[in-house]
């Protein structure tokens, strides 16, 4: 006896391929996804500004994909490509350095800690009330 295998045409494979996409695959994490794998998912589904700027300045080129409200979760509009000096201004890392590139004593990130807090509180409220980043 001899066992032929049967090949599957391309639209059978794409059929059984867009059975098992999103929340159909069995390894599917929706929100609960890590840092690493949710930053891969969107890059896949956001695509780079066309002038390759960052979406904030609009001067140094888009390298960061960056989270806008601190709210990690696969909704494209919470995230922005950024340049890296706009990206660590937002997370706050640029304010935890003082002129000359030393860390800045807790003194004075008492100062910019709490701006940069009521800045994302505000996105994140009227991110939530009109569902866009503004």
């Amino acid at each position: 006896m001899s066992k032929t295998k049967t090949r599957l045409t391309p639209e059978h494979r794409q059929k059984i391929s867009q059975s098992r996409l999103g929340d159909k695959n069995p390894m599917w994490k929706a929100d609960k996804v890590g840092y690493h794998a949710l930053h891969g998912w969107l890059k896949t589904r956001l695509p780079k500004p066309e002038n390759n700027l960052c979406q904030r300045c609009f001067n140094g080129p888009a390298y960061d994909l960056a989270n806008v409200t601190g709210i990690y979760k696969r909704d494209l509009s919470n995230w922005k490509y950024l340049c890296r000096r706009c990206h660590m201004w937002f997370d706050g890392r640029l304010a935890a350095r003082d002129k000359k590139g030393r860390w800045a004593s807790p003194k004075q990130m008492k100062v910019y800690s709490p701006l940069l807090s009521q800045y994302k509180e505000h996105l994140r409220r009227s991110h939530s009330r009109s569902g866009e980043i503004k």
